[in-house]
C-alpha cells in the first residue's frame, strides 16, 4: 500500500503563495492532504475557506495553530475536515491531531503543556501518524531566532508512543526532518515562506520530498 500526502502548514491567509506551491504538485497522484495549522492570522471561516477550497483536489484533514480562531474551527468541522483532538483512519493508517499553541505565546487557540499531554494520550494510537500545530521540544524543529518554542508534551509522547510519523508547523524557520526514537518527524512549515512537503508511505516505511515554491 502507498499512500502520498501533501503537508503543509502556516499559510497565513497567503493564498498567492499557496497556488504557487501547488502549480509545483502533480495533484493525481496526491491522496490526502495534512495541515498543520495556522491556516489564517486570526481570520475568520471565509478567510480559511479560501485556502481549504485551493486544496480540493484530495481529501483534507487539518488542525488548528495558535493564531486560528474559534470560527476557523468551526469551519473545519462543518466542512468535516477538522482532526483537532481525534483520531481518522484513511486507507488502513491512523492520522491523529492536536493542534494550537501554548499558552503564554500570542494567538486565540491556546493550551498549557499539561492539557497537550492529557489530550494526545486519550487520542494516540499505535502506528500511527501525528499531527501537531507544534513541534517537540529541544529539537531543531523547533528553533525559532535561537529560542526553543515547541512542546515538551509532543515530545515527551512521540518518545513513549513511537508514532509512526510525526508532522508538524509553527517554527517557521526550521523546516526539516528527524527522527526522535523511532519516530519521524517533520516540520513543513511554512507555506508563508513557501515551503511544504511530499510524504510518502509506503508498506509502513516513511519518505519526503521538499517543495518549495
Amino acid at each position: 500500500m502507498v499512500l502520498r500526502i501533501l503537508a503543509l502548514s502556516d499559510i497565513h491567509q497567503k493564498t498567492e503563495i499557496l497556488k504557487a506551491l501547488l502549480e509545483k504538485v502533480d495533484k493525481s497522484s496526491i491522496e490526502l492532504i495534512l495541515v498543520a495549522g495556522d491556516i489564517t492570522n486570526y481570520g475568520d471561516a471565509t478567510d480559511a475557506s479560501r485556502a481549504i477550497e485551493m486544496l480540493s483536489f484530495a481529501k483534507v484533514l487539518a488542525v488548528p495553530g495558535n493564531l486560528d480562531t474559534k470560527d476557523v474551527v468551526a469551519y473545519l468541522k462543518k466542512e468535516n475536515k477538522l482532526l483537532h483532538r481525534k483520531c481518522i483512519e484513511f486507507k488502513g493508517i491512523t492520522f491523529c491531531g492536536f493542534g494550537g499553541g501554548l499558552i503564554g505565546s500570542v494567538g486565540e487557540c491556546l493550551y498549557s503543556e499539561l492539557e497537550i499531554e492529557e489530550h494526545l494520550r486519550k487520542i494516540i494510537r499505535p502506528n500511527c501518524v501525528l499531527v501537531t500545530h507544534l513541534p517537540p521540544k529541544d529539537t531543531k524543529l523547533d528553533l525559532s531566532e535561537g529560542e526553543h518554542i515547541g512542546s515538551n508534551a509532543v515530545r515527551k509522547i512521540i518518545l513513549e508512543k513511537k508514532p509512526l510519523l510525526s508532522i508538524c508547523g509553527h517554527a517557521h524557520g526550521a523546516y526539516g526532518k528527524i527522527a526522535l526514537g523511532s519516530t519521524t518527524c517533520i516540520n513543513v512549515a511554512a507555506v508563508k515562506e513557501g515551503r511544504a512537503a511530499i510524504i510518502e508511505i509506503k508498506d509502513g516505511k516513511v519518505t519526503t520530498q521538499r517543495l518549495s515554491a
